[in-house]
């Protein structure tokens, strides 16, 4: 997994793939065959919406008998009538629950059976699959947004990953000032162009996903320990003890929200990941295995609700016929969540190409100097096409130094140095001393990158570690260390390298203008023969001692350029 791309870029490159295309059509398709061979749900007609809507027209349309039996009973017992009435409507509900649901509840006990506990548990096994779907949500909701509508809306989808992504303008081109707000303007136009359809569709999705947050927040495990279990066929509970879990399960299922496939697919995906990049195989299985437990999840909720009449059993032991469900809202938040995580992309990306437009124009500013066609390029890398990217950060000063050093200190400034080091008669002694010592580095250090580079071949200690850790082809922690041990060795040795380096460069300016200045008594002295040294040629090498100065001056200014962007990129 390259770990330095964004979960959604993960998610993009995953996408890329004819293999990943063919699993989520095929989770669609069965998705689609599920869903033909299920029966069409009709609203459930509960018993006690009919007790419901008899208690609502009162005692009128009962048999006079009944209205005389009633009436009696309320005389004699002091109670309203009414009161009396909602008794007989309850014994009439308890009455059809023991012939419609006598195997799930002992009305007469007011005690859940075993087969109740049962279909509990069946309940439970779908909250455990839709929860390992719910954390890799939870985890980025942006993402998944931005993930589902390249499902639900394939030509929007385009549109935004064109809109955010500044790299359509290639690195080193002349760009206005206000490209920025270019960008964000056609991000926002995107946005306003959405269609009523699609914002529809987006809006069931994000229902969808609240609505299986809530029904996987009810703590079904500890319903379940409240039975007494002798085993799961011989379980028993009463129905008062877990009366406030029953009311809230009622709540949630009778507010079932359809689960698109188009979801599913975006959870599949958000889920596995990882799998689907690393190893075919493992992601056909995933996918399988997806499939038969999202089915299982499904038929699960729509066996109870078909086979349990949880309503009327918690409106009865509720003792209120006129108790409702609350009813579920979420989801309402989505586009905050896609419209943000679009933003974020393209700042993301934004920042990105900014670093790499200014690296491009540093690294210019570097080939102009040195006169070359380009850096000189690392001999080898043994860190890429691991499973973790790896990012060699000081690449830049490390390439250009390395291009001074091979292509242009020995033919431009190795023999003014040599000569003012051989032939110049120093002021100050330990200028002459700080002088030798920068020089010696300076002459010595393309040996000291080329045994840096040779560390790094495929024979070299730190090379030939990385290979021992590709040819594991297994991604652990242990190897994960080792590899970010490995980068930390490589980033150290050649930041030593390079800073070394820049103290020699500063240290030889800083003489170079004190001899340039002529004068005797600063830190940096001139030396006594600047007028009469190279002899006939003195004016000439005057002007090489300027030139080589000014040039040090500018790797140096550049050096620091590379190191401030590096700096700002952490």
């Amino acid at each position: 997994m390259d770990k330095s791309l964004s979960t959604f870029d993960q998610l993009v490159k995953s996408l890329s793939t004819e293999e990943t295309q063919s699993l989520l059509n095929s989770i669609q398709q069965s998705m689609d065959e599920f869903s033909s061979a299920v029966p069409q749900e009709e609203k459930e007609d509960n018993f006690s919406e009919k007790i419901r809507e008899r208690q609502a027209e009162g005692l009128s349309n009962e048999p006079f008998f009944v209205r005389l039996w009633l009436s009696i009973r309320a005389f004699l017992r002091s109670i309203p009538l009414k009161v009396i009435y909602n008794e007989e409507l309850l014994k009439r509900m308890a009455k059809n629950l023991k012939r419609t649901a006598g195997s799930y509840i002992n009305i007469s006990q007011n005690v859940y059976t075993g087969v109740f506990y049962k279909e509990l548990k069946n309940l439970r096994k779908t909250q455990l699959f839709f929860t390992s779907l719910l954390s890799s949500y939870d985890s980025d909701k942006g993402s998944f947004y931005m993930l589902l509508s390249s499902f639900v809306s394939p030509a929007t989808y385009e549109k935004l990953m064109k809109e955010t992504n500044p790299f359509s303008i290639k690195i080193g081109s002349e760009v206005s000032s206000n490209i920025r707000t270019g960008f964000l303007r056609k991000i926002d136009s995107v946005f306003s162009n959405l269609t009523d359809d699609e914002k529809s569709e987006m809006y069931l999705c994000a229902q969808a996903i609240e609505w299986m947050k809530s029904f996987c927040s009810l703590a079904l495990d500890r319903t379940l320990l409240r039975f007494n279990v002798i085993s799961d066929s011989n379980a028993s509970c009463q129905a008062l003890t877990i009366q406030p879990e029953m009311e809230v399960l009622s709540s949630i299922l009778y507010s079932k929200k359809n689960i698109p496939h188009n979801l599913l697919q975006a959870l599949f995906l958000m889920h596995a990941q990882e799998t689907i990049i690393d190893d075919d195989n493992r992601m056909v299985n995933e996918a399988d295995e997806f499939v038969k437990e999202a089915i299982e999840a499904l038929s699960a909720i729509r066996i109870f609700l078909k086979q349990v009449p949880l309503l009327d059993i918690t409106r009865y032991i509720k003792k209120d016929i006129n108790w409702m469900p609350y009813r579920l809202t979420g989801g309402e938040d989505w586009f905050i969540y896609f419209k943000q995580a679009w933003y974020d992309r393209f700042n993301q990306k934004w920042s990105t190409w900014s670093y790499e437009q200014k690296k491009f124009n540093i690294k210019v500013q570097m080939i102009n100097l040195l006169k070359v066609g380009d850096l000189e390029s690392m001999k080898f890398c043994p860190w890429r096409n691991l499973w973790v990217e790896c990012k060699f950060k000081k690449e830049l000063p490390f390439l250009f130094l390395k291009t001074f050093f091979y292509a242009f200190y020995d033919e431009k400034l190795s023999e003014t140095l040599k000569t003012i080091l051989v032939e110049g008669n120093f002021y100050k002694h330990e200028n002459l001393n700080e002088y030798t010592t920068s020089y010696n580095v300076l002459e010595h250090r393309k040996g000291e990158f080329e045994k840096f580079e040779n560390r790094l071949s495929p024979t070299g200690d730190v090379g030939s570690t990385f290979a021992k850790i590709r040819a594991e082809k297994t991604a652990t922690l242990k190897n994960k260390n080792q590899i970010e041990g490995l980068m930390h060795t490589v980033e150290s040795e050649a930041k030593q390298l390079i800073n070394s380096s820049i103290e020699a460069l500063k240290s030889i300016e800083l003489i170079l203008t004190g001899i340039l200045g002529g004068g005797k008594t600063s830190l940096y002295a001139t030396i006594t023969n600047w007028a009469s040294i190279g002899g006939s040629n003195n004016g000439i090498f005057r002007e090489e001692v300027a030139t080589v100065k000014e040039q040090i001056h500018t790797m140096l200014n550049l050096l620091s350029l590379a190191e401030k962007l590096e700096t700002e990129a952490k």
